[in-house]
């Protein structure tokens, strides 16, 4: 049977998203396990970003050569027995030593990724690169509303993510057989390789608006299950249930994206995206029960669905230089904030409680909010793509 291309797409973000999907919901149990305070968490958490940001600016080469097929097939096994190992690691150094290696199969499959989806939404005409980031959510939902029930059934988190990495290499390898290139843009051909790319005004103004939501992302997926089980005493299952319904926002949010985008302007969207976080996240810092913070993680998911995909399209078509360069540069400044995120997130926690740590979000939002009304740096997206 003949699948199309976007949907081969689709499949491969669903299935190379498992495992890490199912490694969210377990974080906290390796804590628990380490004896880990949330400032040294943080530190060792960094290490998933930093191999991300090492993969923009090292292994874009190396994912070129590899291609979007090839790359997929390749990576996922390697980044999810990483991730078994992180499970499993005797200390904070090996903690952060096998979530660097992760992160970096994480940046190499968002390269090649990204780049067939934005080729192919030249080629087809359509929009492809908010859906597919969309399937990526769909995996977090899966993956954490398994990781949820497996903390509730007490499955070691090493046994847990065995049985899902060889599922998720059978579903890849699937989905990428047979894949045909999509044919490059024409700016990518301007484009010359770079380690570092400077940031233009734009693209400046495109991560003032978006790239703070990589702050809020982190806070939810890595540290969700954290405060539930610390500031409201949920269990092992209901506790990953903020996890779930956060994934189950950002994958609502971003599958109904086309939609929306046809119908509103993109400085609509993005300011009521913004507007719902703010709100989730009002809920959540104040929340005394457990099923206001739930639905505050929602909140949070829908809002913060589609921004920064929505930047990254925009810097896309920006045309005062080639598309590719554009969206390396914005892709550096966020993964670059990234890993600022954890490190940040867990010294707060520390000195001021996981709560605290979430009402940094509300200061980010409010920040982008305002770029977006004095800037609105979407226009681009009214444009059609090149």
């Amino acid at each position: 049977m003949d699948v199309s291309p976007p949907l081969r797409i689709y499949f491969a973000c669903f299935a190379g998203c498992l495992t890490i999907g199912s490694w969210y919901p377990r974080i906290a149990d390796v804590q628990a396990d380490l004896g880990l305070s949330s400032g040294v968490l943080g530190q060792s958490l960094a290490g998933f970003p930093v191999g991300t940001m090492l993969a923009f600016t090292l292994g874009a080469g190396w994912a070129a050569k590899l291609g979007f097929a090839r790359c997929f097939a390749v990576v996922t096994p390697l980044m999810g027995l990483a991730l078994v190992l992180a499970t499993v690691a005797p200390s904070p150094q090996l903690l952060f030593t096998a979530l660097l290696i992760a992160g970096l199969g994480q940046g190499m499959l968002g390269i090649t990724g990204n780049v067939e989806a934005d080729r192919m939404e030249a080629v087809l005409d359509r929009r492809v690169v908010v859906r597919a980031h969309g399937f990526w959510s769909l995996a977090v939902l899966v993956a954490g509303g398994v990781g949820a029930m497996a903390r509730g059934m007490e499955i070691p988190p090493v046994w847990h993510l065995s049985a899902v990495l060889p599922l998720a290499c059978v579903l890849v390898w699937a989905s990428v057989a047979g894949h045909k290139p999509m044919p490059p843009r024409k700016s990518e051909a301007a484009a010359r390789s770079a380690r570092f790319v400077r940031p233009s005004r734009a693209i400046l103004v495109l991560f003032l608006a978006a790239g703070g939501t990589l702050f809020i992302d982190n806070a939810a997926s890595d540290w969700s299950v954290i405060l539930m089980r610390d500031a409201l005493g949920a269990s092992p299952f209901v506790a990953g249930l903020g996890l779930t319904v956060w994934a189950s926002g950002q994958t609502f949010g971003r599958l109904t994206h086309n939609w929306v985008a046809d119908r509103f302007s993109a400085e609509t969207v993005s300011l009521a995206m913004a507007g719902t976080a703010v709100l989730g996240l009002l809920l959540i810092i104040f929340a005394s029960f457990e099923f206001v913070a739930i639905l505050g993680f929602a909140l949070v998911g829908l809002g913060t669905s589609a921004l920064l995909p929505m930047a990254l399209s925009a810097a896309a078509r920006l045309t005062e230089r080639p598309a590719a360069v554009n969206v390396a540069a914005l892709s550096q400044l966020a993964f670059c904030a990234s890993i600022l995120s954890p490190l940040t997130i867990g010294w707060v926690a520390e000195e001021f409680g996981i709560r605290a740590a979430y009402g940094l979000g509300i200061a980010i939002l409010a920040a982008s909010g305002a770029i977006i009304l004095l800037r609105r740096p979407f226009g681009a997206l009214a444009k059609p793509a090149e």
